[in-house]
């Protein structure tokens, strides 16, 4: 057998040169050295006809767009331009009927983005944003004004006024021109019908290619491309058109205005990879915009949040002000108790979850050197 350590030979009985290798013989209990040899190489061939000499390819060895499933299961929760509400990557809608106030909805959402202040209690992350109005175009910087001065903002976006996502080509135009944008991270296109060139909407084959165009200029930029659509007549079957325009993307949100009244319900039905199926809350006020340069008023409306705690959040806070010190396991278990209860809120594991990792990223909550959570004002607000 022949033995190295550590570059240097080490013969039996003296001191060997470095770069040499020394060989000591060793037998087996009652073996000539052949006989040992003999058994050895048995041992080997026996081993290589079972395949183990074969190098195991171990999930870290492997290279090219492969995860283990413990690399899958450490990927963190999805991101949002609003927190909860609109992802940051990928293609959406904002659907409601007619007067159902969805572009003034979208362009709260824009100036809300654009500063990066929350909504209601939902964080924005800052971005640039491009609004395609393709519909009403000279009324859509009035509104967007009116809500720079109702809610105090400072930062405009931009403004465009055409695209057809029919012609690759018109998507070819916009891709080379939004590379002139800081930051950009959201495209919004109102409206979705007129952005489409005749195209049928309750035709599949012809809405695919639309929303692989969406998809084109969403990966453009690395953020949300947000097109604002209507709900068909039966409201209860949510947006108008081919049912693949609801499975082909990541984010859709509908817009209900009851009565034609000056509240808003926003259901965010669908949330890929997120939590879903619960409502935002929103109020319409007629306000009087003032023209920077001219003075000239105008009338028009303004949407703002009504306050809603998350029920992530909400959970977590309270878990941890009755029980501090707890592990992610144990706030799980804690967080199935209470949802069993009576009268209780029934919050998702993927909620829950969430809330840790962005409570522990924005230092809400702190984390010990054994994986235990508490709160980092103590349960003091």
């Amino acid at each position: 057998l022949a033995h190295q350590h550590g570059g240097r030979s080490r013969p039996h009985g003296g001191q060997g040169r470095p770069g040499h290798i020394t060989f000591q013989t060793t037998t087996l209990p009652g073996y000539t050295a052949q006989e040992t040899a003999n058994e050895v190489q048995v041992a080997i061939n026996g081993a290589r006809a079972k395949g183990f000499d074969k190098q195991l390819v171990t999930p870290a060895a492997l290279t090219g767009p492969f995860l283990t499933l413990d690399e899958l299961l450490d990927l963190p929760p999805p991101e949002f331009l609003i927190d909860g509400v609109l992802v940051d990557q990928g293609v959406g809608f904002l659907a409601g009927a007619s007067q159902s106030l969805k572009s003034f909805l979208a362009t709260y959402f824009a100036a809300s983005i654009a500063n990066g202040v929350p909504i209601g209690d939902r964080a924005t992350k800052q971005s640039g944003v491009l609004y395609t109005a393709l519909e009403g175009f000279s009324g859509i910087g009035w509104r967007y004004l009116a809500a720079m001065q109702h809610h105090n903002l400072h930062t405009p976006i931009l403004f465009n006024r055409q695209i057809d996502l029919t012609r690759p080509e018109s998507v070819d135009d916009i891709c080379r021109n939004v590379e002139q944008i800081d930051n950009l991270k959201l495209i919004i296109i109102d409206t979705f019908s007129k952005s489409k060139s005749g195209a049928d909407e309750n035709s599949a084959s012809d809405m695919e290619p639309v929303v692989e165009q969406s998809y084109r200029l969403a990966d453009k930029i690395g953020g949300m491309v947000l097109l604002v659509h209507h709900l068909g007549k039966d409201e209860k079957k949510g947006m108008r058109g081919s049912s693949s325009l609801h499975a082909g993307v990541d984010n859709v949100l509908l817009l209900k205005r009851p009565g034609m009244g000056m509240d808003l319900s926003l259901l965010v039905k669908k949330v890929k990879d997120g939590e879903d199926g619960f409502y935002v809350h929103f109020n319409a006020k007629p306000i009087e915009a003032a023209h920077p340069a001219t003075g000239e008023l105008r009338d028009t409306l303004v949407v703002e949040a009504v306050e809603q705690q998350l029920p992530g959040p909400r959970r977590l806070r309270l878990i941890l002000e009755q029980e501090p010190g707890l592990t992610r396991a144990e706030i799980r278990k804690m967080s199935l108790d209470m949802s069993l209860g009576v009268n209780s809120d029934n919050v998702s594991d993927a909620s829950l979850m969430q809330a840790v990792t962005r409570g522990f990223a924005e230092e809400k909550i702190i984390k010990d050197q054994q994986g235990r959570y508490f709160l980092a004002d103590g349960g003091d607000e």
